[in-house]
């Protein structure tokens, strides 16, 4: 099966998610959690990603990401993910794979930034392991609630001002979860999420066909009748 070549457009915001595994526990201890995270800031520098969001649960990795070329997106999480695997594996004493084969992404409206942001930031709210979700230590939201620094996240982000009580804001995203599903199979597919006029400017931008196409071959024209 052919895969579908991914989408990744410089200076736009992505999604992006990676699974252990067959939906396996990456992450067992703190010291993975600390590991992956040394490994995916040393990788964000090197291939110009910035990271504006993120959160690790343990059996899967969620970015919100802005890459300056088509290859840091791809360069980033490669590097990140294969230091990580052979590290583990060494501590594990093992040699299977960590990852679920290749990680999914795609490019987002501007309109659904901001609550893509909250969204995966409030994962582990959503997902009943932690009441508030600037409480949970593997998650870019205590950084942005101002509760401790973090250097993997890019400093353009967010803008000042922007959001007066980040951690209340974050309360809202339990409104979100059909967004949240349309984000998670847009990922899936690789086609951008967003408008269509926000997908069309996109495709002028590209040369390339986004929107998803029926499969099948094309319907034969029919000639004229005589």
């Amino acid at each position: 099966m052919v895969r579908r070549a991914r989408t990744v457009i410089p200076g736009f915001v992505h999604h992006a998610m990676q699974l252990g595994c067959d939906h396996h526990a990456v992450f067992s201890t703190d010291q993975d959690y600390g590991l992956y995270l040394d490994f995916l800031h040393t990788a964000a520098d090197k291939h110009g990603l910035s990271i504006w969001a993120y959160c690790l649960m343990p059996d899967h990795v969620r970015l919100i990401a802005v890459p300056g070329s088509e290859e840091s997106l791809g360069g980033a999480i490669r590097d990140a993910h294969s230091a990580f695997a052979m590290r583990h594996n060494r501590n594990q004493g093992d040699a299977g794979p960590v990852w679920q084969d290749r990680f999914s992404s795609c490019v987002l409206d501007d309109l659904l930034v901001w609550s893509a942001v909250r969204l995966v930031e409030s994962i582990p709210v959503l997902s009943g392991i932690a009441d508030k979700a600037e409480d949970y230590p593997w998650s870019s939201a205590a950084a942005h609630c101002g509760l401790r620094r973090d250097e993997v996240l890019a400093d353009s982000f967010p803008p000042p001002g922007a959001i007066d009580d980040w951690s209340e804001w974050l309360t809202g995203a339990t409104k979100e979860a059909a967004l949240d599903t349309r984000i998670l199979l847009h990922t899936r597919t690789g086609h951008p999420c967003g408008t269509a006029p926000f997908i069309e400017d996109l495709e002028q931008q590209t040369g390339r066909i986004l929107r998803p196409q029926r499969r099948g071959p094309k319907p034969r024209s029919q000639g004229r009748k005589r």
